[in-house]
């Protein structure tokens, strides 16, 4: 939750020590690969069967490329114009699961635009609730309603 228990370990040792902190001695962990790099992105899309219907996409640089998002707070999201090519790599991840409704991903790009992504919420997700992003808040909802309305 919000990169709460997420930590960079660069050694067995790092990872040792981690482990052995009382919020998360004997508890269960998902270790994940790091992916550098000074953006990350969160796509925000209305799904039917797996397919886009409507996204929006937002760009968070951090200051170096070895830094994780913790949240939304302190960070810049900023619009950002999303290739054919990276919406129909997350189509695959959500086509096979024939996924309805909201869903928000976040991810990195390499500089050949694959994408890693870190995980994928079936919600809406908190940078789509800044103040300033309303504007696609309301096109999200209004897309949400008419697959509804179309498709009861």
């Amino acid at each position: 939750h919000a990169g709460m228990g997420v930590a960079v370990v660069r050694s067995r040792e790092e990872l040792r020590t981690f482990l052995e902190a009382e919020t998360w001695k004997n508890k269960e962990i998902v270790m994940q690969a790091f992916v550098p790099g000074a953006a990350e992105y969160v796509t925000h899309c209305i799904c039917r069967n797996g397919r886009i219907l409507w996204h929006c996409t937002f760009r968070c640089e951090h200051d170096d490329a070895h830094h994780i998002r913790a949240g939304i707070a302190h960070h810049t999201f900023e619009p950002f114009d999303t290739s054919p090519e990276t919406l129909a790599r997350l189509e695959r991840v959500l086509i096979p699961l024939r996924y309805d409704g909201p869903c928000n991903i976040d991810y990195k790009l390499s500089p050949k635009g694959d994408v890693s992504i870190f995980e994928a919420n079936p919600r809406f997700g908190g940078s789509l609730m800044i103040p300033r992003h309303v504007g696609f808040l309301r096109q999200a909802l209004g897309c949400l309603v008419k697959v509804a309305l179309l498709n009861p």
